[in-house]
């Protein structure tokens, strides 16, 4: 796990890439990284950014990333984005 919850507090220390953290802001965060706040739409989600350290040297040999989103969409029954990075 590289990311999980965020308080409102550290995560404006790393927002708009303060101290090289590079975090969005708390009001783009609320419904996502930071939790507990409602967003503007008034909707409420939890984002994690995860590692799927099996895919890796898949990933590397091939650089294909859709194989592991077509997975996630075929066996996850509920979420609502993806965001792929190609970097650890």
């Amino acid at each position: 796990i590289r990311s999980g919850y965020r308080s409102p507090a550290v995560n404006a220390k790393g927002a708009e890439n303060k101290n090289q953290y590079n975090c969005s802001s708390n009001e783009s965060n609320y419904a996502h990284h930071i939790w507990d706040y409602k967003d503007k739409n008034g909707e409420i989600g939890a984002t994690a950014c995860i590692v799927v350290n099996s895919f890796v040297d898949y990933y590397e040999k091939t650089g294909d990333w859709q194989a592991l989103a077509w997975w996630i969409h075929d066996n996850v029954p509920a979420y609502s984005s993806m965001y792929f990075f190609p970097k650890l």
